[in-house]
């Protein structure tokens, strides 16, 4: 498959593991810590991603990063080890994203504002060392896989 194939169906795979990973565990979030009713903590989330921008795309860019390393993979070794890769990296990712809006309603509870704050603003920041570990491993399947033609 083509190299810019590759890239939009990883990358469309990337955003639609993003809004779940944000407004979805933002929404178990709010249920299961705060108790909010399910209407009220699907408004408040999507409230939330709307009007922050900047930061709904800070974090975005995580999932964006681990559906290029993805692709590449699928590049230079097949498609399974791709789908494979894939799915370790953004299972990390959404732990780390589920444990952050999970924490920020905890301190939401606990009136610790600037906890809950950095509990999610922090989540772009906490998936460096997951990308850069990412970025190694599929270096090194690069590395080991066969050489494929352009």
């Amino acid at each position: 498959m083509r190299r810019a194939r590759l890239h939009a169906l990883f990358g469309m795979l990337g955003v639609v593991c993003f809004v779940v990973a944000t407004a979805g565990f933002d929404v178990i979030a709010r249920l299961g810590v705060a108790g909010e009713p399910l209407r009220t903590a699907v408004t408040r989330s999507l409230h939330q991603v709307f009007a922050q921008p900047v930061g709904t795309l800070m974090l975005l860019a995580p999932f964006i990063g681990a559906a290029a390393l993805s692709a590449e993979v699928a590049k230079a070794s097949n498609m399974a080890a791709g789908w494979i890769f894939f799915g370790l990296v953004a299972g990390v990712l959404g732990g780390l994203y589920f444990s952050g809006h999970w924490g920020a309603q905890v301190a939401l509870g606990q009136r610790s504002w600037t906890a809950a704050a950095l509990s999610v603003g922090m989540l772009p920041f906490r998936s460096i060392p997951v990308l850069l570990a990412a970025a190694a491993c599929a270096g090194l399947i690069a590395w080991r896989s066969p050489q494929r033609g352009p």
